[in-house]
């Protein structure tokens, strides 16, 4: 991959990591607090800073500038007003800048306009950067390559189709260019009420309040396919908050979330193939039926905020409060012991092998037992369908009903079980399709935000979504681009930052505030000081861990390799001049002695009782049986030649003879 030389810092494969702390409008448009930043990004070992220049008279049309704008973020009562109060004093760029290289870094800006790449080039900035907004804008990116210095492209809310257009547009002019993926949206925004219940991987519900770093849920693939799978998924990071929020109201339960958070929803009315009903009814739990499985080829993630009355959510599983009676420890006690999970082929007729499911039943001799089991699941709202087997009864349930069963009985042996099976055979989504009831705006409401490993989750038993970072992107952009690859990320969490330097971004461009909670569009997905500082030593900690590719023992491994590798130890005891063969030898703890690789057809110097640990200096190499060993075709002959000369005793200078004989070299070749 080529390198690009950004003022005194080389950016590309096999130089630092450079850190970008990205300062945007989080100075409020305040120079003095821009100088503070500045400061402050400096002590906490950041590489570069970068503010955002906008022309907000160039930039939007009248009715966006005239637009009312209100919310706790507002800087004015109109749009164009409130752009205009976060855009610093020209004045203040010369000064911000000299203060920058004089602690040491770099500084540039991102340019959303035309007069905005002028007035940086007039600045002396040591690179242009456009960010994701402006990917598509080709005129603005054809002007900002024009000026010949290297250009930085952030990718996000684009296809690949556009940054293949944007990469050509600048190649006309140049190469010295760096590629971001970014994903333009907020996670901390995509959050839910604390007291939403969350799936957890033993199929159990857990409140999301009481959620740790840690924690093992049930998430699934987040590309809409026509059928998706389960997945084991972790918690990497918890955040809390308040934030604007609604009330999504379905004749299953609400949910309260933020507006941003996202949900798998289909507009219009429920699809004729679905069939829901309540199958029963007790102290307020419901439980649902589902027959045949809806394709989420016509489904996608859509916001709180876009949702409409009559929008159909796609649902899991019910949650059915804690069961605690004595009928639901029986029943927890009766699987335990009579129960099992089976792994059942489905064969649609006319097709082969289908998707393999995972099923729940029990087996019982049929009496007061039996009868008794049965009564306790139909009151909870459970239709296992019995088959006779000679005096047994064969107890089993629908998968939809298996995974319920589990949830809510929670037999502790099948749990365990039952996550193993579905882990390994997966399980076909969705169960269900919810139409919307209500929605209801509900103000500002405290909310929690996770990030997880698959980014899914399932909440309130509705597939939601929490985050879409898609690293991967790095290492398709590294394989298609000669160019360097970086990284902007939004989340709240280190860790995607020291993963995406892991799968190779060489340049990481993160939001840097001094208060989360202050006002302003940027400061709740920034990071603060002590948690940028944390990212600058991490990301200095994973480059260490990388290491430079090359396969070599390293100092550290010494003292475990002369423990635990294998050294040659003879299994006979043998006289002086014996050719080592195959046979004589075998492989034994510690690793101080010669490898096998280098024993057999060696010459033995004196006499050796068996058990030894053969070492160089026991061991006379012969130059010649080595050519012979590389000639593979001569192998066997190799191999007889040494047996006859061992059981013969013949002379060295004998077996010199013999072998010479054997291979027959045009001329001698260099000896190794």
């Amino acid at each position: 991959m080529a390198t690009v030389r950004i003022g005194a810092k080389v950016v590309g494969t096999g130089q630092p990591c450079l850190v970008v702390a990205e300062l945007g409008l989080n100075h409020d448009g305040q120079p003095a607090k821009a100088e503070l930043l500045i400061e402050q990004a400096a002590s906490i070992g950041a590489d570069a800073v970068k503010f955002q220049r906008r022309c907000v008279d160039r930039l939007l049309a009248p009715e966006g500038l005239d637009a009312p704008y209100s919310g706790a973020h507002a800087y004015g009562a109109t749009y164009g007003e409130h752009r205009r109060a976060l855009e610093l004093p020209d004045e203040a760029w010369p000064r911000l800048k000299a203060l920058a290289e004089s602690l040491g870094l770099l500084f540039f800006s991102s340019a959303w306009d035309g007069p905005s790449v002028d007035f940086l080039e007039a600045l002396g900035v040591p690179c242009h950067k456009l960010p994701s907004a402006c990917l598509t804008d080709s005129l603005l990116v054809d002007y900002a390559a024009q000026k010949g210095h290297p250009l930085i492209l952030s990718t996000g809310m684009s296809t690949r189709k556009e940054v293949e257009a944007a990469v050509r547009i600048v190649e006309r002019h140049h190469d010295r260019l760096a590629l971001l993926h970014c994903v333009s949206s907020y996670p901390a925004e995509n959050c839910l009420h604390p007291d939403t219940l969350i799936a957890l991987a033993d199929l159990s519900w857990k409140r999301l309040g009481d959620i740790k770093v840690d924690d093992e849920l049930i998430g699934f693939d987040e590309q809409l396919k026509p059928d998706p799978k389960m997945r084991l998924s972790r918690v990497l990071s918890v955040s809390y908050g308040v934030l604007p929020c609604h009330r999504i109201v379905t004749e299953f339960g609400e949910v309260i979330a933020s507006d941003e958070h996202l949900w798998v929803c289909r507009a219009g009315r429920a699809s004729p193939y679905l069939r829901t009903g309540r199958l029963g009814q007790r102290g307020g739990q419901i439980a649902i039926r589902t027959r045949g499985h809806i394709s989420l080829a016509r489904r996608t993630w859509i916001p709180t905020k876009d949702l409409t009355v009559g929008d159909v959510l796609t649902l899991w599983c019910q949650p059915w409060p804690a069961d605690l009676s004595h009928g639901a420890g029986y029943l927890a006690g009766f699987l335990d012991g009579e129960g099992h999970i089976v792994k059942a082929y489905r064969r649609p007729e006319g097709h082969g092998r289908g998707a393999v499911r995972g099923k729940v039943g029990a087996t019982q001799n049929s009496g007061p037992v039996l009868d008794y089991v049965v009564e306790l699941l139909r009151e909870r709202g459970f239709h296992p369908i019995i088959d006779a087997k000679g005096t047994m009864r064969q107890l089993r349930f629908v998968r939809d009903e298996s995974l319920r069963l589990l949830g809510q009985i929670r037999p502790g042996r099948l749990l365990l079980r039952s996550r193993e099976v579905w882990q390994e055979i997966g399980t076909r989504w969705p169960h269900g399709g919810i139409p919307i009831k209500e929605i209801v705006p509900c103000g500002q409401q405290p909310i929690v935000g996770l990030t997880t490993t698959t980014g899914t989750l399932i909440a309130n038993g509705f597939l939601s979504h929490n985050s879409d970072l898609n690293l991967r992107v790095i290492t398709t952009y590294r394989e298609r681009y000669p160019y360097p690859v970086g990284w902007s990320g939004h989340e709240r969490d280190l860790l995607p930052s020291l993963a995406a330097v892991a799968l190779g971004a060489c340049l990481v461009e993160r939001h840097f505030t001094l208060d989360r909670t202050a006002k302003g569009p940027d400061h709740r997905a920034s990071l603060e000081p002590d948690d940028f500082k944390r990212l600058v030593e991490g990301i200095r900690e994973v480059e260490a861990a990388l290491g430079d590719g090359v396969k070599r023992l390293s100092p550290s491994e010494l003292a475990a390799r002369r423990k635990l590798a294998k050294s040659v130890v003879l299994k006979v005891s043998v006289r002086r001049r014996h050719i080592v063969m195959p046979g004589d030898i075998e492989l034994k703890e510690p690793g101080t002695g010669v490898p096998a690789a280098e024993v057999v057809g060696s010459v033995v110097r004196d006499d050796v009782t068996s058990g030894t640990v053969l070492r160089p200096t026991l061991l006379k190499r012969r130059p010649f049986l080595r050519r012979l060993r590389l000639a593979p075709v001569l192998v066997l002959a190799q191999y007889r030649i040494l047996r006859r000369l061992n059981r013969r005793q013949v002379a060295v200078r004998e077996a010199v003879r013999l072998t010479w004989a054997a291979v027959r070299p045009r001329r001698w070749g260099r000896h190794e």
